[in-house]
């Protein structure tokens, strides 16, 4: 295996900002293999401020901007070497540029294209395929319950119930309870409710709220796992231990085989 190189620098190409007399320039990442080059902006930018030059040049980096961006290296090379062991066996992808259409491979060489959608790929966001598919199997219950029920459904125009449909909506909850819809549904609502706050706060402290390749080799799961233990909810009375081990477990093999389910690719690709 050839020597993986991936570093963070400050793209001063492009016109800086001012920060008093300090040059403010974006973060980027200068990724290195086989004697290709690839140059991107770092998905910290989505969430810290710019860097400027002095600080950058003297590594005067907040404690938790370093850990991002220790996070963020790693991340790249783990899909770097998901690109080499498929190169290996022959079997390198070719349709992953569809997971973001609107972006450009754009380089003469085909090879370097193809390595640039291997990361692109293996750090997407789980999130929207496993939002989406809660949020049907959620939507078509309801839904189909209610058509039973004309009375209950007459209160619902278009525009309610496309109010109804939120991650965080109590009242689509209670439908969910009111029409014993089964635990079940009521776990797809609570891990969907979970999933959605857990992100932003995964996105706070490691500048990615879930890559696809974290969930794959195990670490994702250990990280919503352990996030699940501090969730709290009220029903009659507040109930701090709502996800047991078996709760837990249970929430993770539901994302699992959403994860894992061979439609999830055309899932990615058909996501918005």
């Amino acid at each position: 295996m050839g020597k993986i190189t991936v570093k963070h620098y400050l793209n001063k190409r492009l016109k800086p900002d001012n920060n008093g007399n300090d040059k403010i320039y974006p973060l980027y990442l200068s990724i290195l293999y086989d004697r290709m080059s690839i140059r991107t902006p770092s998905a910290i930018n989505a969430i810290w401020e710019d860097l400027t030059e002095k600080d950058f040049e003297n590594k005067k980096f907040r404690k938790e901007l370093l850990f991002k961006m220790k996070y963020e290296i790693n991340l790249i090379e783990r899909s770097v070497k998901k690109f080499i062991e498929d190169e290996n066996v022959r079997q390198l992808r070719k349709d992953l540029g569809k997971v973001y259409p609107g972006k450009k491979y754009r380089s003469k060489n085909e090879r370097l294209n193809i390595l640039n959608t291997y990361i692109d790929y293996y750090t997407h966001s789980i999130f929207d395929v496993v939002s989406n598919e809660l949020l049907k199997r959620i939507r078509n219950a309801v839904l189909n319950k209610l058509s039973n029920n004309f009375n209950e459904l007459d209160l619902f125009d278009e525009y309610k119930l496309q109010d109804l449909f939120y991650y965080n909506n109590p009242v689509l909850y209670n439908i969910i309870v009111k029409y014993n819809l089964g635990k079940e549904y009521e776990l797809y609502f609570i891990i969907w409710s979970r999933f959605h706050d857990y992100l932003s706060v995964q996105g706070k402290k490691y500048g990615y709220d879930m890559p696809y390749i974290d969930w794959i080799e195990g670490k994702g799961q250990k990280l919503f796992a352990e996030y699940l233990k501090t969730y709290t909810r009220h029903t009659d009375k507040w109930e701090k231990n709502f996800f047991t081990d078996e709760k837990i477990l249970t929430s993770i093999n539901i994302i699992n085989e959403i994860i894992n389910s061979h439609d999830y690719f055309d899932k990615l690709i058909n996501r918005f």
